[in-house]
């Protein structure tokens, strides 16, 4: 009787001790923290910055992700930090996830064109009109929706035209829009895209397709907003990284620095992101226009959750479930208190 005492206080004492190293790793950040950001724009955010950050005098290691757009909804509840699309996060929160947003950093960078000369005013001029588009559902998707909404103006997702609607035809990406405006333009016909940078730049470059229209310069017109444009991806990070608000304070400052590097520096910067996704799409794209046209910045929750939070309105209203079914309540907003 007595061993099997001794056998079970031994057992505790081990399972006891477990536990406390097991709580130590998780509040250690020896190891580091892992921020993943997707392909394209974002992947700017992470150009310019080290593989460990000095937060309060201590070196931090962070592992920097740029993974393929289509991964990031699978990739970011691995990571201490990720960028995610502004909609994204508040589902992941709404659903359960134990995360905080912490910033926006990419204000939309999408435009659009058409394929040959033609008479634009505004977006009514695009009635009758076949626009190919990216991005189903996506916040971009639905801010164009928004705006067509707002202004009156009828719209269908289809294949061919319609009179008096502008018809959405979704491609799979930049490249796949720009080749149907391509076949469109051989058959004399005129047809419009929307789509981001760099491939913007490059398909008025060697195509020579127009620029008509800036989505963002529109979207803050109508919504009369303080910022370059809207709420496209944001900055999220799990509770427990939260806790370290120094590396947070330091991480949201090395982005910021950052981006203003790589806009003066933009080999260099392409040069980086290629040493951690060799397949970039930005690879051979980056010029100093195209940073600054792909509207990369971080506004912080404490300058701009409005901001933020008129992004989701607009996703809301088109449909509620693209966010979780409501607005993120005030503990899905990072604040520097929590970590005290």
């Amino acid at each position: 009787m007595k061993n099997r005492f001794l056998i079970a206080i031994t057992i505790l004492a081990v399972v006891i001790v477990s536990s406390v190293f097991a709580f130590a790793a998780c509040e250690n950040s020896d190891e580091g923290y892992t921020l993943t950001v997707p392909d394209g724009a974002p992947a700017l955010s992470v150009a310019m910055i080290g593989d460990s950050l000095d937060a309060d005098g201590a070196e931090i290691k962070l592992n920097r992700k740029i993974v393929s757009p289509s991964t990031i909804n699978s990739e970011a509840p691995k990571s201490d930090f990720a960028v995610v699309p502004a909609n994204l996060a508040a589902k992941m929160y709404n659903e359960g996830a134990d995360i905080k947003l912490l910033a926006t950093v990419t204000n939309g960078n999408l435009y659009i064109s058409s394929n040959m000369q033609a008479s634009v005013s505004g977006l009514n001029s695009l009635t009758g009109k076949i626009v190919y588009s990216i991005g189903q559902n996506s916040v971009p998707d639905i801010i164009f929706k928004t705006l067509l909404k707002d202004g009156g103006i009828d719209f269908a997702v289809g294949e061919k035209e319609q009179e008096g609607k502008v018809v959405i035809n979704y491609c799979a990406g930049a490249a796949d829009a720009i080749a149907k405006m391509s076949l469109a333009k051989a058959r004399g016909k005129i047809a419009f895209g929307l789509y981001g940078e760099p491939s913007v730049s490059k398909a008025v470059e060697e195509m020579d397709y127009i620029e008509v229209f800036d989505l963002q310069s529109l979207w803050r017109n109508q919504s009369q907003g303080d910022y370059a444009g809207y709420a496209q991806a944001v900055l999220i990070a799990k509770s427990q990284a939260c806790k370290n608000a120094q590396f947070v304070d330091k991480l949201l400052q090395s982005i910021s620095l950052g981006l203003k590097s790589a806009a003066e520096n933009p080999k260099l910067a392409e040069k980086n992101i290629k040493n951690i996704y060799p397949q970039t799409e930005l690879s051979g794209n980056i010029t100093a226009d195209v940073i600054s046209r792909c509207n990369v910045d971080i506004v912080s929750v404490a300058d701009g959750r409005d901001y933020y939070e008129r992004t989701l309105r607009a996703v809301y209203n088109v449909n509620p479930k693209l966010i979780g079914g409501k607005l993120p309540d005030d503990g899905f907003y990072y604040s520097a208190n929590i970590a005290k």
